[in-house]
């Protein structure tokens, strides 16, 4: 008993006597609403200054986070159609090339090639 050191016996004595009162507070109800209601508050208080911040980024004429965010996703869903009409012309092409004739290049191929315009979001 003499090995250990002063110092971890304090400590060993001190958890022994605050571990289970700790304990009882955490597993009680007031901790878990209390908790729940400081999640609520927070979540609250950060979406009102996240509106807030937008709001003078855009009164200064600069995009807010939540542009950056939705340009993004446009940027991927772009990307996405411009890789599979890219796809679409080289199996048009392929076909082409294989066949030796222009029966890959009917007008539906043709039109189905064609980028289609963006809907509107509104």
């Amino acid at each position: 008993m003499n090995d250990i050191h002063p110092l971890r016996r304090a400590y060993d004595a001190a958890e022994r006597e605050v571990a289970p009162r700790v304990e009882s507070l955490l597993r009680s109800g007031e901790f878990t609403a209390t908790t729940t209601w400081i999640t609520k508050v927070r979540r609250r208080i950060g979406r009102g200054i996240a509106a807030a911040s937008a709001d003078i980024w855009h009164l200064v004429n600069l995009p807010a986070g939540t542009d950056v965010k939705r340009l993004r996703n446009q940027v991927g869903s772009l990307d996405r159609e411009v890789r599979q009409l890219r796809l679409h012309l080289e199996r048009i092409r392929h076909a082409q090339f294989d066949g030796g004739d222009n029966s890959g290049t009917t007008a539906d191929s043709e039109r189905s090639a064609r980028p289609r315009t963006p809907r509107s979001r509104a």
